[in-house]
């Protein structure tokens, strides 16, 4: 498979939901696929693959669930509307239970495990009628929430952890005006500094991601015409136009060497309606890839080799869009030692993925010669040549 065509290493397909919800998010952990709905009588989907899914047997009320996680042992349900502001389960999801007193009054927009925390962040004080308030809040286990960081009125909605940093990102809202709406801590939440985007006012950002050595964040300002921005330490940062500036990209994530964002098409706000979807290495270079025209794509999380992305609204009940990285069928034997695997010195050997490893008919007669290569390098040791 070529390095440059991303669209064509990643095979996606359009899978049913057992049940035609506006889902918000989704997660993985305890080797299964968690998503969780804003409506709906049961808001919990479950799948240990990401083709099959059931719902939960849990009847909610009227909440509101924007954001879950995974890490401790315990899933982490974010809400926004109406009843606790956390529900934990600590059997796979099956069962929830609302977590009293934490974040009174605050209306979630994500919620992440990160750098052995949970972080939370909090986008209702950016309403003109609130007050100014801590909006980031972190808890080690689910159970027990400090709030942190500045008394302001900012719409966090973002959370991503790498180069020892978490880092969140946000928008203006209805009441931000320094435009700083990136948040960044190097001491697993208790303290923060503020940043801005290279952007006229800032920017409004959706989420956030980190892999291959950088942060990249997305925006759903449409018409923007930089909508990405990518930064190596979380503080400094460039700004980008994505394949469609129209498009509403409301949630990026980072796998197996791919950044994979994805946007809203419900209302066909798309330049090219039925490309939702965009792949990249490095954050900057994308390539869309074809969905079906008229989904609302909102959230996509990665695990066990997979992309799973979930529809807040859809013309159909196909609210999940599952992306695979395929096995390696065939591989010829110019690119055994490619540079798609590793990258080799003339005296240092490199060893293949274990993907590649697993799936190669050819792993005997690889080490093989890998035993034949260590018995050269021994014999030549000493020698001038």
């Amino acid at each position: 498979m070529g390095t440059d065509a991303y669209a064509n290493e990643i095979e996606w397909s359009s899978i049913e939901a057992p049940a035609q919800n506006s889902w918000r998010a989704v997660t993985y952990g305890e080797g299964k696929f968690v998503a969780v709905s804003t409506d709906g009588t049961n808001r919990i989907m479950i799948s240990e693959d990401g083709k099959n899914w059931e719902v939960t047997p849990t009847t909610w009320g009227s909440q509101w669930f924007t954001g879950i996680a995974y890490g401790n042992g315990a899933f982490v349900l974010g809400n926004a509307w109406n009843g606790n502001i956390f529900y934990r389960s600590i059997d796979g999801g099956q069962t929830w239970t609302g977590v009293t007193g934490a974040a009174s009054g605050a209306q979630l927009g994500d919620i992440a495990y990160v750098d052995g925390v949970f972080v939370a962040v909090d986008y209702s004080r950016s309403f003109t009628n609130q007050a100014a308030g801590q909006q980031i809040f972190i808890s080690n286990d689910g159970w027990t929430w400090e709030a942190k960081g500045e008394s302001a009125k900012k719409y966090w909605h973002g959370i991503a952890y790498g180069d020892g940093k978490i880092v969140i990102v946000g928008g203006k809202g209805e009441s931000a005006t320094d435009g700083k709406h990136i948040g960044v801590s190097e001491d697993k939440g208790q303290t923060w500094q503020y940043f801005a985007a290279p952007v006229a006012g800032g920017g409004y950002w959706t989420s956030v991601a980190y892999g291959n050595g950088k942060f990249v964040a997305v925006s759903d300002d449409e018409g923007a015409a930089q909508d990405i921005i990518v930064s190596s330490d979380g503080k400094n940062w460039t700004a980008y136009s994505s394949p469609d500036t129209k498009a509403w990209w409301e949630d990026i994530a980072f796998g197996n060497g791919y950044f994979v964002m994805v946007s809203y098409d419900y209302d066909n706000n798309l330049s090219e309606p039925g490309k939702a979807v965009a792949i990249s290495k490095d954050g900057i270079n994308w390539e869309t890839v074809d969905t079906v025209p008229g989904h609302g794509y909102y959230s996509v999380t990665f695990g066990d080799d997979k992309f799973v992305v979930v529809a807040l609204d859809s013309d159909d009940n196909n609210r999940i869009f599952l992306g695979e990285f395929p096995p390696q069928k065939s591989l010829s034997s110019s690119n055994i030692f490619g540079t798609r695997f590793c990258s080799a010195e003339v005296t240092t050997f490199c060893r293949p993925q274990n993907g590649f490893m697993n799936n190669n008919p050819l792993v005997n007669i690889y080490t093989e010669l890998l035993g034949l290569y260590q018995q050269l390098l021994s014999a030549m040791q000493g020698q001038n040549s």
